[in-house]
């Protein structure tokens, strides 16, 4: 039988309720699955470059997203401009 057409694999993975809730609160309708998916492709490239200590270093929290972000960000792309 050949596969269906319309599947598409899926990751699922527990939230605490708070973090689900701001999300929905945050996030523009429509975009928490792309971001989420972009986080992963990023945090599997940086795997596959730097070996397992990145996900030590994300799971100690010794390592974030944003540590590296200017402080020009803000300033620059703050929340009522585009990107």
């Amino acid at each position: 039988m050949p596969p269906n057409p319309d599947w598409r694999p899926r990751v699922v993975f527990d939230v605490p309720e708070e973090l689900l809730s701001e999300m929905s609160k945050t996030f523009p309708y429509g975009t928490r699955n792309k971001v989420l998916t972009i986080a992963c492709e990023q945090i599997l490239q940086a795997v596959q470059k730097h070996g397992e200590v990145i996900i030590y270093l994300i799971m100690s929290g010794k390592l974030k997203l944003f540590d590296g972000l200017s402080e020009e960000f803000p300033r620059v792309y703050g929340p009522n401009r585009s990107i």
